[in-house]
């Protein structure tokens, strides 16, 4: 069975982060690199980057999951409580600390 590399993530927490999202959609995954992470500050950090990869069977569901993620990610939202525009990155409103799209 083939191997396919999914992405490369800039680091182990979205690595982790990724891999979690991944098995909660009942899609294998596996890292490389992740022991890396000891030496951040002596290696260039496109050597700290850990690539995640899946089988060649699961690759196309991976593909949809990612993009969802990759969209959320970059998509800025409007607090429901306070309406401060928050990066997608934040789960929780910078200013009144609720929830994202609560």
């Amino acid at each position: 069975m083939n191997d396919s590399l999914i992405y490369t993530a800039a680091n182990n927490l979205e690595a982790y982060l990724l891999q979690g999202l991944f098995q909660g959609e009942g899609i294998g995954v596996w890292l490389d690199s992740d022991a890396l992470m000891g030496a951040v500050g002596e290696l260039p950090t496109e050597v700290q980057q850990v690539r995640i990869w899946c089988n060649a069977y699961q690759l196309d569901r991976a593909k949809q999951v990612l993009a969802g993620y990759l969209q959320t990610a970059n998509s800025d939202w409007y607090c429901g409580g306070c309406g401060e525009v928050n990066g997608g990155a934040f789960e929780i409103c910078w200013r009144c600390q609720r929830p994202s799209r609560f």
